[in-house]
């Protein structure tokens, strides 16, 4: 299980038979967890819901209190999100997706009229 999220071993399937394997994911996810909170990289990795801007970092593997764009995967509190039809990211992708385009048509007439 540590090397792929895909392949059990027979070992998992006994520990998960025994309810080890709870006790084994939840320590192993609190010692990440307590790593990514006092590791200067790792916090840093975070994101900051853009929603209510709150300085404190977001985690997408905090599901509980996250929830993450399926497209352009920012993070968001869930609460925040809650009330959102869409991503305010993707908005923004589109609109300079969009603007793009609208400059490049216009330098493509201005330089095919030259």
């Amino acid at each position: 299980l540590y090397t792929g999220t895909d392949m059990y071993s027979l070992r998992d399937m006994e520990q998960l038979y025994t309810g080890e394997l709870i006790t084994t994911l939840t320590t192993a996810v609190g010692l990440c967890m307590k790593h990514v909170s006092s590791c200067l990289v790792c916090s840093g990795r975070g994101f900051i819901c853009e929603l209510c801007k709150d300085r404190r970092p977001v985690y997408p593997f905090n599901l509980d209190t996250s929830s993450q764009c399926s497209e352009c995967l920012t993070v968001f509190h869930s609460s925040c999100a809650a009330g959102l039809s869409t991503c305010p990211k993707c908005e923004r992708l589109e609109a300079r997706s969009l603007n793009w385009h609208v400059t490049n048509s216009k330098l493509a007439r201005e330089t095919a009229g030259s």
